[in-house]
């Protein structure tokens, strides 16, 4: 089964640990939180470094303010985030780089073992399915003049927000199984406000569904287990929170999740 466990930012590092060692990979989403030096974002470092240590395959996912939150980390700054950016509620495609060709040869997302599919690779670099909700990002100058980026992630494609400025899209890691996107595969299914800018045509919903097939089939990789199954069950499972109907009160999420505060 794929079964989800939801990660509490604010449990200590024993427990994190703890968790990480049982756990077969983990996805930063996206959202809105603070990432300078708070709290938030050192969980998000910590994992991640955890995840990038020698010699352990833990897939990791990281989806916008994931992704914001993974580049700084790894660029050893919250300067290199751009706050300028007018990408909200806009979907593209996406232009590979350096071209099409090299990233279907190079790529783990991509490739032709991965997505098979010419048609599903081809509908990424020529339709609009990409949706885009950010104001912050990594401005594409700015990527290739820090040196940390450039020895851990590959770019597998850049975009331009209404202004016309550059900023990075699709990122992988080089030697791990670490993969990030500024736009967000998983609204595509779930969202259906009818002014917000996404495609939901058949073929935006197989290829955004890619993303998700290829990063659960990266956790497969990994052998991590409970060591209880009972307090997976009946503790760290998802099914043990209740989600709301928030589409009333907040369009944007058909359905919430309110998590308590760790006890720690």
């Amino acid at each position: 089964p794929i079964w989800v466990v939801p990660i509490p930012y604010d449990l200590p590092k024993e427990q994190l640990l703890s968790l990480f060692k049982q756990l077969n990979g983990v996805l930063f989403p996206g959202g809105g939180a603070d990432l300078n030096q708070t709290h938030y974002f050192y969980t998000q470092q910590y994992l991640l470094d955890l995840a990038m240590a020698q010699g352990v395959f833990f897939p990791v996912w990281a989806t916008c303010l994931g992704f914001e939150a993974l580049v700084i980390a790894a660029a050893g700054s919250y300067s290199i985030l751009h706050t300028g950016f007018d990408s909200w509620n806009i979907s593209m495609p996406l232009n590979f780089h350096p071209d099409p060709q090299s990233v279907r040869s190079h790529s783990k997302m991509f490739n032709k073992d991965n997505m098979p599919s010419e048609e599903m690779f081809n509908s990424f670099a020529k339709e609009a399915i990409t949706l885009n909700n950010h104001h912050s990002g990594v401005l594409v100058r700015d990527w290739f003049a820090n040196t940390r980026l450039n020895q851990i992630f590959r770019v597998l494609s850049t975009n331009k927000d209404r202004k016309g400025q550059e900023f990075i899209s699709t990122i992988e890691a080089i030697n791990f199984p670490v993969y990030s996107t500024q736009w967000h595969p998983e609204k595509v299914s779930y969202e259906w406000r009818a002014d917000e800018d996404i495609n939901h045509s058949y073929t935006s919903l197989l290829a955004n569904q890619h993303m998700a097939n290829f990063f659960v089939n990266e956790c497969r990789k990994n052998d991590h287990k409970f060591a209880d199954e009972s307090e997976l069950v009946n503790k760290w499972l998802i099914y043990n929170f209740t989600p709301e109907y928030t589409f009333k009160q907040e369009p944007d999420f058909v359905q919430t999740y309110f998590f308590p505060k760790s006890s720690q």
